[in-house]
């Protein structure tokens, strides 16, 4: 029995959300990035508040299908990462696990249909967020199809136990930790440029792109916020860090 603790594989999960991120980034360019433009600051608290729950309820929907017991939890994790999920108490067949976990990607081909703001923020967020679902599903196929699972929602047992490269999940927690890092420094930053923009009453334009838009008369939430170059902008902004900070461990000889 192979037992994968999400707690302690955080940082290799945010690494899978991240490069799924970066892969669901590409469809944007080829619809045309339409409607990306001007969201708001609580349109944007919406957007991820509903797509907990329609990420969870995937999930959900599943279980009931195969009959599967379950119970719903959430756990903050290292401060900073709010999980929610889904515990299953009956053993899974790999084939039915893969379902139940990779369901909520169902939900992409409608977001990019609806085409808005808000979807397309979800769109996003629900990329990311999918990390978790892909390292477990990596792992089952590992495994082979033959494989029994256990989801406990924080971990997942799997019988027999699958091989992962230590390489790769060191190379996939050091993507976690950069983008995290990327991602921290960022805030800090546009902390700074929305106060500009509240302050000077206009909008922030940076290499053609309008990353913050002004709304006159809105108070604190005076401005909206593009949603494509701020993820090109956090991809780009982890590259550099990537390259300057990243010091690689000698290989044992």
């Amino acid at each position: 029995m192979y037992v994968v603790d999400f707690e302690e594989k955080i940082w290799v999960i945010t690494g899978v959300g991240s490069l799924s991120l970066i892969l669901h980034t590409l469809p944007l360019f080829y619809v045309g990035c339409i409607d990306l433009r001007g969201i708001h600051l609580i349109g944007f608290i919406v957007a991820l508040s509903s797509l907990l729950v329609l990420h969870e309820f995937m999930h959900i929907i599943f279980c009931y299908v195969y009959g599967f017991r379950f119970s719903l939890g959430y756990k903050v994790i290292k401060t900073i990462f709010l999980t929610a999920y889904v515990e299953i108490h009956n053993p899974m067949s790999a084939r039915k696990a893969l379902v139940v976990l990779l369901s909520p990607l169902a939900l992409q081909p409608l977001f990019l249909a609806l085409r808005n703001p808000y979807t397309t923020t979800m769109y996003l967020l629900n990329a990311f967020g999918v990390g978790g679902d892909i390292y477990a599903t990596l792992l089952i196929l590992k495994s082979g199809l033959d494989a029994t699972v256990l989801d406990r929602g924080l971990y997942i047992e799997i019988n027999p136990p699958p091989t992962i490269p230590e390489a790769v999940d060191s190379s996939l927690e050091w993507l976690g930790r950069t983008i995290v890092f990327s991602l921290v420094l960022l805030a800090a930053i546009s902390g700074v440029l929305f106060l500009y923009v509240v302050t000077a009453q206009k909008d922030l334009v940076i290499w053609g792109f309008t990353i913050i838009r002004y709304q006159r008369g809105r108070g604190l939430f005076s401005f909206y916020i593009d949603v494509l170059p701020i993820v090109l902008l956090v991809l780009t902004l982890s590259s550099v860090i990537s390259f300057f900070i990243t010091r690689r461990k000698p290989r044992a000889s």
